[in-house]
C-alpha cells in the first residue's frame, strides 16, 4: 500500500475515525477522510515524551475538529490514534 498524505495512519487510527466520528464509512472512505482533513490541520502543542519519541497534537478544520496524536518517526510521522475534537 502507497503512504499519501502528511502522515502515516495507524489502522488504529481509522478504525478510532470510524468509531469516534462516522460509523457508516468504510475503512478506505475513513482512510481518505483523515487524509483530506489532516492537509488541513494545524499545530496544538507538543505532548509528553513517550519513550524518548516526540508526541505532538494537531487539530483539523471544523465540522469534526478532530484530534490527531502524531508521533516523530522515519521516514514519515504517524498518526497513532484520534479523538473527535469539540464543536
Amino acid at each position: 500500500m502507497a503512504v499519501t498524505g502528511r502522515w502515516f495512519v495507524t489502522p488504529h487510527a481509522v478504525n478510532r475515525y470510524i468509531e469516534r466520528v462516522d460509523r457508516k464509512l468504510s475503512y478506505d472512505d475513513a482512510l481518505a477522510h483523515i487524509i483530506k482533513d489532516s492537509e488541513l490541520a494545524r499545530f496544538v502543542r507538543q505532548l509528553p515524551d513517550k519513550d524518548g519519541i516526540r508526541v505532538e497534537l494537531w487539530r483539523g478544520k471544523r465540522p469534526h475538529r478532530v484530534r490527531y496524536t502524531i508521533v516523530d518517526s522515519t521516514p514519515l510521522p504517524i498518526v497513532v490514534t484520534l479523538k473527535k475534537g469539540t464543536q
